[in-house]
C-alpha cells in the first residue's frame, strides 16, 4: 500500500504537467440549452487541476465525489518519518492532505505561479459516468468523474 504522501503527491506531480498547459478549449454547444454534459464534464476537471495547483484542499476535495475523499482521507499510515528522521504526524482529511502535498510539490516549487488551467483534450461520457484524458508533457492523465446529484465529481486519478 503506497502511503498518503506519495498517494498525494503522485496525483499532484501529474497535475502539475497538465497545469503547465493553459487553456481547456471551448465550448462550441448550443448555449440556448446550457452548457452540455461534455463541458460540464471539462468544466470540473479544470476546476480540480486548479485548485490542486493554488494548493486550495477544501476546494479539491469539494469537486471529489465522497468515496475518493474519503480514500484519500484514510489512505496511509497515521505517522512518517520525515526525510530529516523526525516523526511526522500525517493529516487525517482530505483537504489537509491536499493542501499538505501541493505546498511542498507545487506551490513551493513555484511552478503554480502562472498556471490557471488544464489541457483537458479528451472527455467521454456515459450515462451518469465520465473519463478525461489530459496532455502531460509526453505522457497523459486520466480522471474518472460520477455525477452527484447534479454536479461532476472527481471519482479517481489516475496515469493510463
Amino acid at each position: 500500500m503506497r502511503s498518503w504522501q506519495s498517494h498525494t503527491k503522485a496525483i499532484l506531480l501529474v497535475a502539475i504537467g497538465i497545469l503547465a498547459v493553459a487553456g481547456c478549449g471551448g465550448d462550441t454547444n448550443d448555449t440556448s440549452q446550457g452548457p452540455n454534459e461534455e463541458v460540464l464534464v471539462r468544466r470540473a476537471a479544470v476546476a480540480w487541476y486548479s485548485a490542486i495547483a493554488r494548493a486550495d484542499g477544501a476546494r479539491a476535495c469539494a469537486l471529489m465525489a465522497p468515496a475518493f475523499r474519503k480514500e484519500l482521507a484514510e489512505d496511509g499510515p497515521a505517522f512518517t518519518v520525515s526525510q530529516d528522521g523526525r516523526l511526522v504526524r500525517n493529516p487525517r482529511s482530505c483537504s489537509a492532505r491536499i493542501s499538505a502535498g501541493s505546498e511542498e510539490t507545487i506551490v513551493g516549487s513555484g511552478i503554480a505561479a502562472g498556471v490557471n488551467a488544464a489541457d483537458v483534450t479528451t472527455v467521454d461520457v456515459l450515462d451518469d459516468h465520465a473519463t478525461t484524458v489530459a496532455k502531460l508533457g509526453k505522457g497523459s492523465h486520466v480522471l474518472s468523474l460520477a455525477k452527484v446529484r447534479g454536479r461532476w465529481l472527481i471519482n479517481g486519478a489516475r496515469r493510463p
